[in-house]
């Protein structure tokens, strides 16, 4: 197991430890302020799904036209991606070359989830369509 200065060091060294990462997890355990944090540690570009995903409003694209984008997010040399979304996992595990799950208690992601609910009401959040 590597240790975060290790990854550190190498990064510094721009050593390429990780190349394509996937960041996995429930709603609220961190996973896009993990992948800030791993982006800005490593120099990957960071790709948050839901962006991505989402049109307008929250609404949903066409299969087709999600496959289609997602193709593009995933055909890249490097990333960092954070989301879930079940139905592409296969598709962006296939790419990855490192797969980290954020797997924290229930009650840990309720208490983050409602904290960002009342912490972001009324307002949109950063890594949002």
């Amino acid at each position: 197991m590597q240790r975060c200065g290790s990854i550190r060091d190498r990064a510094a060294r721009k050593e390429q430890v990780m190349r394509r990462v996937l960041v996995l997890g429930s709603p609220g355990a961190g996973k896009s302020t993990f992948a800030r944090a791993l982006a800005a540690l490593t120099g990957l570009p960071l790709i948050h799904l839901d962006a991505h995903y989402h049109l307008p409003g929250w609404q949903e694209p066409d299969p087709a036209e999600w496959d289609a984008r997602l193709d593009g997010l995933i055909a890249g040399g490097t990333w960092i991606i954070d989301g879930n979304f079940g139905s592409s996992l296969d598709r962006r595990l296939a790419r990855a070359d490192t797969a980290i799950l954020l797997d924290y208690p229930t009650l840990v992601c309720l208490s983050r989830l409602f904290r960002r609910i009342a912490t972001l009401h009324g307002t949109v959040r950063p890594d949002a369509p």
